[in-house]
């Protein structure tokens, strides 16, 4: 029961590192890039409207990335099992 629990916090680890790296191309990508050509063509820039985007969207990422690497986890080791019969 252990090494399950051990896998559990390393896949936790690993998507947590993977949504860092999201958010630090997030982070670029909507602050820096398109906040200063919003702020060219309309004169404003959406600060706030950036965070939402950025809350959320690394939400979703981390959430999806835990079920997926969840489920992609739990077939490989059903197919493991299954190979043995």
């Amino acid at each position: 029961m252990r090494k399950k629990g051990n896998r559990f916090r390393e896949q936790l680890k690993s998507s947590f590192e993977s949504t860092q790296l999201f958010l630090a191309v997030c982070l670029v990508v909507l602050f820096i890039v398109k906040g200063s050509i919003d702020l060219f063509t309309t004169g404003h820039y959406f600060f706030l409207n950036y965070l939402w985007f950025t809350f959320s969207g690394c939400t979703l990422y981390f959430i999806g990335d835990v079920i997926l690497m969840g489920n992609y986890n739990h077939f490989k080791q059903k197919n493991r099992h299954n190979k043995g019969l």
